[in-house]
């Protein structure tokens, strides 16, 4: 098959990688794999299952929301995959469904309930995309406890999902949602013209940043109240208070550092992760 051939069926594959986000994938992965360390995993096999199947489910979710959102993708990301058509519909529906069978089957290979979860987590990112996104705050929500799972779920393929993995997912999510809300800021006008309301298109885009600001802040109270130092240390220093700053100089900088401040945001999981690992 010739490259034009490729290119017009929809299923050239550095574009389909391009549509799974490689990097929210990895990030997804890497949190589980934290939960199973926090778990004292005591088979690595078992971890790296877990692992592959939380990256396939995020990547065919990521798929599955870009295609719901296709038109408001239009607007805020044009060279995305879809928007620019060098991916079809159709072939990324096909790749949805491809990875989110290599989920559930991955998973049934750690045992049922597994399978089960990746299941639920499915349905639930496919309604996030048709519907719960739609709705003001419940939209960053989902997708903040989403991601947590990732580190409860990480940790059943250890020996116990204890405090510390708790604590982690917690953090977790209240960052997640900060972030969220932040990122609406740059989605505006997508967002309105697909009828996603966003704390920045209804409320204004000071009180997403504020929201951002004020959950690094709830990040550093819950690291302080674990009694861990270097955890605290990690999370206060490397993730709260530089985000609590970014958000500062957004405000005093006239809108100008927005796409800054969520590219920063994204570098804090980093930082954020490790200061997990240390629980």
């Amino acid at each position: 098959m010739t490259e034009l051939a490729v290119r017009s069926s929809g299923w050239r594959l550095s574009e389909l990688i391009r549509l799974v986000r490689p990097g929210a994938v990895l990030a997804s992965a890497t949190i589980c794999l934290v939960g199973a360390s926090l778990a004292s995993p005591e088979e690595s096999i078992a971890v790296l299952l877990a692992m592959l199947a939380v990256g396939f489910a995020v990547a065919s979710a990521n798929v599955f929301n870009d295609v719901v959102d296709l038109e408001a993708d239009r607007i805020n990301v044009p060279d995305r995959p879809l928007p620019s058509g060098r991916v079809s519909v159709r072939a990324a529906m096909v790749w949805c469904s491809t990875l989110a069978l290599l989920a559930v089957l991955v998973a049934l290979s750690l045992s049922f309930a597994h399978s089960l979860t990746v299941v639920v987590v499915l349905g639930a990112s496919a309604w996030y995309s048709l519907q719960l996104k739609r709705i003001l705050v419940v939209g960053p929500l989902v997708v903040a406890l989403l991601l947590a799972s990732a580190l409860v779920f990480g940790a059943t393929a250890g020996t116990s999902v204890h405090s510390s993995v708790m604590i982690g997912a917690i953090e977790i999510a209240i960052f997640t949602f900060g972030r969220e809300t932040l990122k609406g800021v740059r989605d505006i006008e997508g967002d309105q013209l697909g009828g996603v309301a966003t704390v920045a298109n209804v409320w204004g885009a000071e009180t997403a940043v504020a929201i951002f600001a004020a959950c690094c802040g709830v990040v550093i109270a819950v690291s302080a109240m674990v009694g861990a130092l270097t955890h605290f240390a990690v999370v206060a220093f490397l993730v709260g208070i530089p985000g609590i700053v970014g958000s500062i100089l957004w405000w005093t900088s006239g809108r100008d550092l927005t796409a800054w401040a969520i590219a920063g945001s994204a570098w804090l999981w980093v930082t954020g992760l490790a200061g997990i690992a240390l629980l």
